[in-house]
């Protein structure tokens, strides 16, 4: 069936003679009383006198016979329930951030579905919405009498395969023709097919023709972008032509910590406890200690960004690093603690073993957490390996934009020193980090022969603004 095969049978017009009475009066319209057609009651010499018109029961009947077609064509027979009406509109993850992420993208989608123009990619981790709502797109054009084919990449290159078989119901060409130029195409999962030269070219050919022709697509992407075939990523990438949409990440169940006997300690710092261990009337640094609070607390129910905690007072920031985790993990909220001068032993110690796959498991892990707290960064001496994996780290999070907590007891403005520029200077970001200092005494960085101090001291001095 050709598009143009589809738009005459979904066209909506009729012709003919009046349909006959029923011979089951008991189904019969009151209106029309079967037949389907009805005359407008007017004077004579109207310009609709003797005009045969279709009753509203025969409307809908074509209407209901149309959107049949299209559900047929559009290959949505078996994702009727992928509507917007059964989306959940916080998506299917427990953390607030994700939730209002994908708040966002709901509404993108709604409205492209309103009017689509242009190109809109989907990206983000399996199991987030992605193809729920790209069936939704495509139910929402149908709704609207407009034609929409919906198929996944592997699945297109298969019937693109299968199609030249001598008993193929549609030849290739027909077949290639009629997804090349239907009016709004849905690509399902891209990047998961495979990628022999055969279904690459085929694919970069439909991609280059709706691209060069700027026709309605939305693309669905669950690998990273950077793994897709190059010339197909500039087509997907265009900010001219796409709208580049992260529907979010598919939210870790797990809570871990490193090293995993530190988290029995943790549990008994709160954020109730740390009033009573230092918000005392007289701490020198109560002014500075109340703003990071507030933030850690606004934090720990609403990750976003990265939190910088910056302090002299190592065991009060470690306090804080503490509660933000106690407090996402009685949520139910996935979280990592990882205390960093025991994430680099770990690393050692898989590197000395030969374990290089340990030392990268414990990488990604650390990259890919839904929100980590990196604790005590510059506890002992910030060595070149050291700081290369912390930036590592870093800047995989900072990039994909992972809430991330780290203290240190560094001063902060020596932090940055410490990191490359590139990340630094993303850490003075204030649009992707925020810096809060619980003290503002002055020392000098530790040393393998003076380890770093833990005391309180110094004025009350405000935080300094980023």
């Amino acid at each position: 069936m050709t598009l143009k095969n589809i738009a005459e049978a979904t066209s909506g017009t009729s012709s003919g003679v009046p349909s006959q009475p029923s011979e089951h009066p008991e189904d019969d319209c009151p209106i029309c009383h079967g037949g389907g057609w009805v005359r407008h009651d007017v004077p004579l010499g109207h310009a609709d006198f003797g005009k045969l018109f279709p009753c509203q029961c025969h409307v809908k009947k074509m209407e209901a016979e149309r959107q049949g077609v299209l559900i047929r064509y559009s290959g949505l027979s078996d994702m009727t329930r992928f509507t917007f009406q059964t989306l959940n509109p916080d998506g299917r993850g427990k953390d607030p951030t994700a939730q209002r992420l994908f708040r966002t993208t709901l509404a993108i989608c709604k409205s492209y579905a309103e009017q689509p123009k242009g190109w809109l990619v989907l990206t983000g981790s399996s199991g987030t919405g992605k193809t729920h709502l790209a069936a939704a797109i495509a139910h929402a054009a149908i709704e609207r009498g407009q034609l929409a084919f919906f198929v996944t990449v592997a699945d297109l290159l298969d019937r693109l395969r299968s199609s030249f078989s001598p008993n193929s119901d549609l030849p290739y060409d027909d077949l290639s023709e009629r997804i090349r130029n239907t009016p709004l195409l849905i690509l399902d999962d891209m990047g998961a097919h495979g990628a022999t030269p055969w279904a690459q070219e085929k694919l970069l050919q439909l991609i280059n023709h709706r691209y060069n022709l700027l026709l309605p697509t939305v693309i669905t992407v669950s690998t990273p972008l950077e793994r897709l075939d190059e010339r197909i990523r500039s087509r997907l990438t265009d900010a001219a032509v796409t709208r580049l949409v992260e529907v979010g990440r598919a939210v870790a169940t797990e809570t871990f910590c490193l090293p995993a006997n530190i988290e029995g300690s943790l549990a008994a710092l709160t954020f109730e406890s740390f009033f009573k261990d230092w918000l005392t009337a007289d701490a020198p640094e109560r002014v500075l200690l109340v703003e990071a609070l507030d933030a850690c607390k606004k934090f720990a129910g609403a990750a976003e960004k990265t939190l910088v905690i910056s302090g002299a007072t190592g065991r009060c920031n470690h306090h804080l690093a503490a509660a933000i985790f106690d407090q996402r993990k009685r949520s139910g909220m996935a979280v990592g603690f990882v205390d960093f001068p025991a994430l680099i032993g770990e690393l050692r110690d898989a590197l000395a073993s030969s374990n290089s796959a340990r030392h990268d498991q414990v990488v990604q892990r650390a990259k890919d957490c839904t929100v980590l707290i990196v604790d005590d960064v510059g506890a002992f001496q910030m060595t070149p390996w050291a700081i290369d994996r912390l930036s590592d780290i870093l800047r995989h999070r900072l990039a994909e934009k992972l809430p991330t907590v780290v203290t240190t007891q560094l001063p902060f403005d020596r932090l940055f020193d410490e990191l490359p520029q590139t990340i630094g200077t993303r850490l003075r970001d204030i649009s992707l980090a925020e810096l809060w200092v619980t003290s503002s005494t002055k020392r000098e960085p530790p040393t393998p022969d003076r380890p770093p101090r833990r005391s309180q001291g110094g004025d009350s001095s405000r935080r300094p603004r980023t």
